[in-house]
């Protein structure tokens, strides 16, 4: 299975959409594009759908897609509970010859009745239009604005690291290749779809696509359905802390941990391009990154502070649906993928400010991702009899063996009252000994098990 993996800035807003039934299907793209420079194309519906049947791109050439990406968010207020869903799917194009041109509607299927877009009309302008191409109209009901042509572009302030993840390998082992962007006073949405990578001589190649989940039930389903997909949860986070549901999603599920990442969490509020500080009567977020922001919010006690599904989702919605006065609370880099204007960066209360993500797998993918050998770090869960002392006995060993407990996260077994699973996370600079503290505290325990050996994440403000 051909796997893809892109970060795609989606600027517009459709001008116009079919509905019925409650059913919105509709496509966008730039009103006005330069020839010789690729643009996207989107189809969004807002409820579940298959079967999308795009129409032939005879005026364009065709560069890649459809990705997929989808989105979801709740508010209440008053009492009220208000939902919405987002189905997006989008092409890269590249138009070669000016003129104006018109793209067919598509088609799409949702409970088995089949849905049309609206068709789009695009004019190609040569190479040196470019001033009149962002200054001109777009396929946007909101107007909100296209990245412009940067000047002035040079090795001072923008330029690109290569990093791999391991520089001595054997035959047929894998290795991460990473290119890094650093970029200071550059639009580089402008550049992203107008990347080109090495050949790899030498190396065969695997793309990866990345598949979005609403819960985190899905992701763990996703794993379920197929063994090759790698998931990725939030497992604590600094100042929210333990995310316990997830603690049980991943004792149950028999997946394995083969590796972690500690994201730097970094808040931004923004709002509408045509909006300023005065016209913000309302702020949109997940109630985590709301409590993340108190500070901030206790500053602006007029705000009426309503919850959302995700950061993310939060700033699409008032994108997509042209919310006038709302703001969202998510990380910046939503602001040039949905068309934003950032008031204010960095408004969460603690800067040192961290979540740490899982990297799961099944087990038999496990094995060929990471060598248990070369880990410094482990994750394990047990339950203990309900005796005196059980859980000294069991820290006493680790004392013992020069084991680093880093955490340690208790959770009721529903049931059996005041029983308790332990789930441990450890570090430790001897794999030989530390696979005997293994072996010495399995008498002491029950239902002990391994969740994961791995190399530790590192924090980096």
């Amino acid at each position: 299975m051909k796997k893809i993996l892109s970060i795609l800035f989606i600027l517009t807003v459709a001008i116009q959409a079919f509905a019925a039934d409650g059913v919105e299907f509709k496509a966008s793209a730039p009103a006005q594009v330069i020839a010789g420079k690729p643009f996207q194309l989107s189809y969004s519906v807002n409820q579940r759908a298959k079967d999308l049947r795009a129409p032939e791109f005879t005026d364009f050439e065709y560069i890649a897609g459809p990705y997929t990406s989808q989105s979801s968010s709740t508010s209440f207020v008053n009492g009220k509970r208000t939902s919405s869903f987002t189905l997006t799917y989008t092409y890269t194009l590249k138009a070669e010859k000016e003129g104006t041109y018109t793209i067919p509607p598509a088609t799409i299927k949702v409970d088995g009745d089949q849905y049309t877009s609206n068709g789009v009309r695009i004019t190609v302008l040569p190479p040196d239009n470019v001033s009149t191409a962002n200054s001109g109209a777009s396929n946007n009901a909101g107007g909100a604005s296209q990245p412009r042509e940067t000047s002035n572009v040079s090795a001072e302030n923008i330029f690109m690291r290569t990093l791999v993840s391991k520089t001595k390998v054997h035959e047929q082992e894998a290795i991460l290749l990473t290119y890094k962007l650093y970029f200071a006073g550059v639009d580089v949405a402008q550049f992203t779809n107008n990347t080109r990578l090495p050949e790899f001589k030498g190396f065969l190649k695997q793309d990866l696509e990345m598949v979005c989940c609403a819960t985190f039930e899905d992701v763990f389903a996703e794993m379920e359905k197929d063994g090759n997909v790698i998931g990725m949860v939030a497992i604590e986070n600094t100042i929210a802390g333990s995310l316990l549901h997830n603690y049980e999603l991943l004792r149950d599920s028999g997946m394995q941990i083969v590796g972690e990442h500690k994201l730097r969490i970094s808040h931004s509020i923004m709002c509408l391009p045509e909006d300023e500080w005065a016209d913000i009567t309302e702020v949109n977020s997940h109630p985590v990154a709301l409590m993340q922001c108190r500070e901030f919010l206790k500053r602006h006690p007029d705000l009426k502070v309503v919850e959302a599904d995700d950061t993310a989702g939060a700033a699409r919605n008032i994108s997509e649906h042209r919310l006038r006065g709302h703001a969202a609370i998510c990380s910046k880099f939503a602001a040039s993928l949905y068309g934003m204007k950032v008031l204010e960066e960095g408004i969460e209360t603690n800067k040192h400010n961290f979540t740490r993500f899982l990297v799961l797998c099944d087990p038999w993918k496990a094995e060929e991702i990471c060598n248990p050998r070369k880990s410094n770090k482990s994750s394990m869960v047990f339950s203990l009899p309900h005796n005196e002392g059980s859980l000294s006995q069991v820290l006493s060993i680790f004392s013992f063996y020069k084991i680093n407990l880093t955490k340690i996260q208790s959770l009721p077994i529903i049931g059996r009252e005041w029983e308790y699973m332990f789930y441990v996370d450890v570090t430790y600079d001897d794999y030989t000994r530390y696979r005997q503290s293994v072996d010495a505290m399995r008498p002491l325990t029950k239902q002990f098990k391994v969740l994961g050996e791995y190399e530790e994440g590192k924090s980096t403000l």
